[in-house]
C-alpha cells in the first residue's frame, strides 16, 4: 500500500509492525536496529520511490495514513488559528 502525502518536507519512509531482534550501537553511539521487520521497512522505503511518499503492508499502512491525516488536521487547525 502507498500513501501519497502533501508534507512540506517530501520526506520517504518504510513502516512495518514488529519487535526488532536485537539493538546494538553503531559507530556514532546511535541506536541500530535488526531484524525482519526492520529489513521489510527498510524494503518498503525503497518501494517508495518518491519524496511524499509511505511505504507499507495493508494493516500498518491504513494505520499510517489514518495517523498522518489527523496530524496533517491539526497542523492545518493550529495555522488557520495563528493567522486569525
Amino acid at each position: 500500500m502507498t500513501c501519497n502525502l502533501l508534507l512540506l518536507a517530501r520526506l520517504k519512509m518504510g513502516v512495518c509492525e514488529g519487535t526488532p531482534n536485537s539493538i546494538q550501537p553503531d559507530h556514532l553511539g546511535r541506536a541500530d536496529y535488526h531484524g525482519e521487520s526492520i529489513n521489510l521497512a527498510a524494503r518498503f522505503m525503497d518501494a517508495a520511490a518518491h519524496g511524499g511518499q509511505v511505504g507499507t503492508g495493508d494493516l500498518a499502512g491504513s494505520q499510517a495514513c489514518w495517523l498522518l491525516s489527523l496530524w496533517s488536521a491539526r497542523a492545518m487547525q493550529a495555522a488557520c488559528s495563528g493567522r486569525a
